[in-house]
């Protein structure tokens, strides 16, 4: 399972890269549910999906990223991207650039101000 999830992390690899995000801080936010199937998409709604525990506020505020041929507007297209590892992980990524803030106020922007703002908000940050 991990030669799997190291093969979808190598795929948006160039995205995770351009946004500021290394492999290993990207499999830091997701944490062990990396690991697992089917990424908790089993939640009720309005509840948080996927490896990364997305919210469909935190979906919508990425920008309401989708499955290629899905639309933002459909039922379940939030569900659907939050349950896709490449799909959340171009979520998590598209929100943490537009959220960039040293959360810990050492002089720069790193895996650890990632945590913070993944973990706690943006809100925690300000």
């Amino acid at each position: 399972m991990k030669r799997i999830i190291v093969f979808f992390v190598s795929l948006i690899f160039p995205l995770v890269l351009s946004q500021g995000l290394d492999r290993n801080c990207l499999l830091t936010l997701c944490g062990e549910t990396c690991y697992q199937k089917p990424f908790c998409c089993d939640a009720k709604p309005s509840e948080y999906y996927g490896p990364f525990f997305i919210s469909k506020p935190y979906w919508a505020a990425a920008g309401s990223p989708t499955l290629l041929g899905d639309a933002a507007s459909r039922d379940g297209a939030y569900q659907a991207c939050a349950c896709d590892f490449n799909c959340s992980a171009r979520t998590v990524a598209t929100y943490l650039e537009k959220y960039r803030v040293d959360c810990n106020h050492d002089g720069r922007i790193d895996c650890t101000d990632l945590l913070i703002i993944q973990a706690y908000g943006i809100e925690q940050c300000r």
